[in-house]
This record gives C-alpha cells, structure tokens and sequence, in this order.
C-alpha cells in the first residue's frame, strides 16, 4: 500500500497521462469514450491503480459546458476538480491548442491552459489560478484582441480528497 503522500504524487501525473489521452490527445490511446443519453460524454482512462473520469457536457441550447475530473485509486476518489462556462464553437481548437501545451509540459496551472497564449485575434488567458494540486481554483478567458471583448471563459476548481 502506498503512502498519501506518494498516491498524490502520483496521481498528478496520472492526470496529464490521462488528459493527453483523453480530449485533449486526440487520436486517443488508451481512454475509453462513452456517450450517455443524458448528454455527458466521458473518458475514461486506468493506469495501472489509477483511474481518471473526465466527465463533460453540453447542449444543443447554447455555447455553455460543464464538467468534472476525478482520479481513483484502487476505486476510491482521491482528487476532483469542476470546470463549467462558455466557449463558442469556433474557439474550441484554440482552446484544445492552450490545454495541450499545458499538459505537454506537465506544468499544473489549476488543471487548465498556460498563463496566456495568442492565437490569431485571440488571446487565451488562465491568470487568475490560486492554489496547486492539492487545492486550487481559477478561471480561464478568451479575448477577442480586435474589440477587447470576452468570447469565451470556464471557472474552475478542485482539491485532492486526502
């Protein structure tokens, strides 16, 4: 049996193997993807003791989502973390671009996007993070830098279970 200190360790590295598998790989590899009738798509990746959910949804009414991440550990919860706001269609590639050079660098900034990144008229920032794996939250924005607007945003937030 591992110590917490060491299942938490752990399980921050899990989740970047699993958020790089999961929405955020693409072509993914290992997660499993489900599609339920209640609209939440989930993926779901395991390794070795460790599972993750990355649970998410949306609707057909509007531009919002929501969603949570759980790890497991031998089929317990030992961190969650929630994210829920609106992102237009058009800015989910520029969005998927931010989370996967996060995770691609392993770096936890609350689970989300580097601390900016432009893209086009688009500026992705993820500033107003407080915490670290243990504990965290934050919000993540999209700014048109033609007019200065916000197109997009998710709050979110989370904290180890042990």
């Amino acid at each position: 049996m591992l110590d917490w200190g060491t299942i938490q360790s752990s399980a921050e590295k899990v989740f970047f193997e699993a958020m790089l598998d999961g929405w955020v790989g693409g072509e993914n590899k290992k997660s499993i993807i489900t599609e339920s009738p209640d609209g939440y798509t989930t993926f779901e990746f395991t390794s070795g003791c460790f599972r993750v959910a990355d649970r998410y949804c949306t609707t057909r009414h509007s531009t919002y989502s929501a969603g949570t991440t759980t790890i497991f550990y031998q089929n317990n919860p030992v961190w969650w973390m929630s994210y829920g706001g609106f992102y237009p269609e058009h800015l989910i590639p520029f969005l998927w671009k931010a989370l996967k050079q996060q995770y691609d660098k392993r770096v936890f900034r609350g689970g989300r996007g580097p601390a900016s990144l432009v893209f086009e008229d688009y500026l992705y920032l993820n500033s107003r993070v407080s915490g670290n794996f243990t504990k965290f939250k934050g919000r993540e924005e999209i700014i048109d830098m033609r007019n200065g607007s916000l197109s997009g945003y998710h709050e979110y937030w989370g904290m180890s279970l042990i």
